[in-house]
């Protein structure tokens, strides 16, 4: 395990139960510097070998450490994967994805797409397969901060220099200790019934929803989602957060879980916040349901998604080849296109023109690193008391 990422599996349990929310995310801190292409260009378990007439198509715009990634995957011939519907486009997505790795890179890989429960879950079934030496439930596993320091701390992600395979593109801050490598940056915020909620009622910032007229109209999760970012002395800090939520815990017409979008369109709760991940609006909006999205300026935080190849995945290299790609523009593009969002370190980034937008408007962004999550365990108290303020009613 990388020296910076020294996470104790107590920690790493803590932390599993801080991403209770079925999607939201984390960041990376100060990588360590890359290594050279030719020590790390694959995952630990990646045979690197592909028999002759398995090979793609070799081309000379990939480094060398690619191209056996590119034969070795294609070699593999498959790719499973496992995670919510939503996320990255679910059945359809790996279908878009499918098409565009074969297409960049000459390979003949088939994605298999299994709907899966949250990403806390999936983390925690992979720990458990890799102890018990199956192989892993999704062969990429993609999921917030949280659900990457718990896996980091049982030692189930294979090792990969990311910016090693596509040097120039990928920058060190994108790939966390080359275990994970972030695919898109959520911001959280309100979602909102378009036909009820208009003009002057839209709310501007998280005190807003305190406002006596919203008394009886507004959801949140069970699982305090978003808070768990504003505790962070860098934000709110935790006795402003806790003050906060037990206020807001009077104006609540119920809980929902993010995603639950039927809710919101129905009227039955007219706004909801915080979301996940910043991104069901989308998906739900797609599909014509009258619902916006409006990001408080006084709890601005960004919450980083990333990609991983657990050590027990049963195609490594494919899984490898995903991740890859999903870095690439056209990977990003069809990150935005399926998921609503795309990683706002690069320069085509739309979320990063969004973040660009609402910090001239005066929100001030948090992006906690998975370091820095692994170094404050003592946030799991702090949100366990705002889930048990927001669940006792």
């Amino acid at each position: 395990m990388p020296p910076m990422m020294r996470i104790p599996s107590v920690v790493a349990a803590a932390m599993l139960a801080l991403a209770a929310c079925g999607g939201e995310a984390a960041a990376p801190s100060s990588p360590a510097a890359a290594s050279k292409p030719s020590s790390a260009a694959a995952p630990a378990s990646v045979s690197t070998s592909a028999s002759p007439s398995a090979k793609p198509a070799a081309s000379s715009q990939w480094t060398p450490e690619l191209q056996k990634i590119i034969d070795a995957a294609n070699k593999e011939g498959e790719l499973d994967i496992s995670w919510g519907e939503p996320t990255l486009g679910g059945t359809e997505g790996a279908k878009l994805f499918e098409a565009g790795i074969n297409k960049t890179f000459g390979t003949n890989i088939k994605i298999n797409f299994t709907p899966g429960p949250s990403q806390p879950e999936i983390a925690g079934k992979i720990v458990t397969e890799e102890k018990a030496g199956e192989k892993a439930v999704s062969d990429v596993f993609v999921g917030a901060g949280t659900s990457v320091v718990t896996l980091v701390g049982a030692n189930a992600l294979a090792t990969v220099n990311w910016p090693a395979l596509l040097p120039g593109r990928i920058p060190q801050e994108v790939s966390e200790q080359n275990l994970a490598v972030r695919v898109i940056t959520g911001i959280p915020g309100i979602e909102y019934n378009t036909n009820i909620v208009k003009g002057d009622m839209i709310p501007k910032t998280m005190q807003d929803v305190l406002k006596p007229e919203w008394k009886g109209k507004f959801a949140t999760t069970p699982y305090a989602a978003g808070f768990d970012y504003l505790i962070a002395k860098e934000m709110w800090g935790p006795e402003k957060t806790i003050d906060y939520v037990k206020q807001l815990s009077g104006q609540l017409a119920g809980l929902m879980r993010c995603g639950e979008n039927q809710h919101i369109s129905s009227g039955e709760f007219p706004a909801f916040g915080l979301d996940c991940d910043g991104t069901s609006y989308y998906t739900a909006q797609k599909q014509g349901a009258p619902i916006g999205q409006v990001i408080p300026l006084d709890s601005a935080q960004k919450r980083w998604f990333y990609l991983a190849v657990p050590k027990n995945a049963a195609h490594p290299n494919a899984a490898t080849l995903y991740t890859v790609f999903s870095q690439m523009p056209n990977g990003q593009s069809l990150s935005y296109q399926t998921w609503g969002s795309d990683e706002d370190s690069y320069p085509e980034s739309k979320t990063h023109a969004k973040i660009d937008e609402l910090t001239k408007q005066g929100a001030k962004f948090f992006g906690p690193t998975i370091q820095y999550l692994a170094d404050h365990p003592e946030m799991k108290g702090e949100v366990d008391q705002m889930v048990k303020i927001l669940t006792s009613k």
